[in-house]
């Protein structure tokens, strides 16, 4: 954090109400900071208070925090959006294997669930991606003939919180929302030092987002609620020459969270999804050396899995069964 303080006074063109941004940059960052500090110490109730403060806002006799202008970051995926959803499974779960056990882990499975970036142990989170190569990267690169893949594409609007790398043309537009946002995104992106340990401290300030994010949830109204996070990957490199875009996800909470078995009724019903498919089958029915991404090709999709256009997609109450 405090070398992102010093990089912005660095900046050429400030805002001209910069004394205010800045104070309220130091601010955020110092939050950051302090929840780290309340985590390490075992207090993730005073962890917790102090994220939300910081998204929300707060004041009293000795701080005043301004909220984070959240509704300037939200964006809304519009209908017919095609989505990735990749998972590993063993030779033998490749044939029983059915399009729901795509989606996320189960409630009565939720035994099974680990921690991950943002969504903890015990809570089921969904997370899709905008490209093959994207959710391979977001697995840490398996092997692909251990990887199968469906499709899912939304049928009503997903509102996400948008914690992408700004893009200049945003840059340009709100520079001062944009430097008020980049301490959260980068204490988000923090790659994971060591993958084998259960806990790991990259993960605790987007966990706090995302735990933020459902009490919201939990205390709006369903039109006011935000269905999950827009991020860009951690994983991010210039290893193969994708767009950036390639590398955008979602992570999206289960909402029936009190639910014992089966899957998510309300996420399932924005969501329609393909037959699931593995690169073996694909390369074979395609005749193709490799039906998943070329690390040469300028399309990190170069496959349709299964022809999108002529998938039958499972009805939703299959999908919640």
């Amino acid at each position: 954090m405090n070398e992102y303080l010093n990089d912005i006074e660095k900046l050429d063109n400030k805002p001209s109400n910069w004394d205010e941004v800045k104070l309220r940059v130091e601010k955020l960052c110092e939050g950051i900071n302090r929840a780290v500090e309340s985590e390490f110490r075992g207090m993730h109730s005073s962890t917790y208070r102090t994220i939300k403060n910081q998204m929300d806002g707060y004041e009293d006799k000795s701080e005043t925090i301004s909220a984070l202008s959240t509704s300037t970051h939200i964006h809304n995926v519009q209908p017919d959006t095609e989505f990735f959803r990749m998972r590993l499974v063993s030779n033998e779960e490749r044939n029983p294997l059915k399009p729901k056990n795509m989606f996320h882990i189960p409630f009565d499975k939720r035994g099974k669930v680990k921690t991950q970036r943002y969504s903890v142990p015990d809570h089921p989170c969904l997370y899709i991606g905008y490209s093959i190569y994207g959710s391979w990267e977001e697995m840490s690169r398996p092997t692909f003939e251990n990887c199968m893949v469906s499709i899912l594409v939304n049928t009503a609007e997903i509102k996400t919180l948008d914690l992408r790398i700004p893009t200049v043309d945003k840059w340009n537009r709100d520079m001062t929302e944009c430097l008020l946002l980049y301490p959260l995104i980068l204490s988000c992106m923090i790659q994971v030092k060591d993958s084998k340990d259960d806990f790991k401290p990259e993960y605790i300030i987007p966990q706090l987002i995302m735990e933020w994010l459902i009490v919201h949830n939990f205390h709006e109204r369903p039109e006011r609620r935000i269905h999950g996070i827009l991020y860009t990957s951690a994983h991010k490199n210039e290893d193969f020459g994708y767009p950036i875009e390639k590398l955008e996800n979602i992570a999206m909470p289960t909402i029936d969270a009190l639910a014992t078995k089966g899957f998510c009724k309300k996420l399932s019903s924005i969501f329609r999804i393909s037959k699931q498919t593995y690169n073996e089958f694909e390369r074979l029915k395609h005749e193709t050396q490799l039906a998943w991404p070329d690390p040469m090709a300028t399309d990190p999709n170069p496959i349709r899995i299964n022809n999108l256009s002529g998938v039958r997609f499972l009805h939703t109450r299959i999908l919640c069964s």
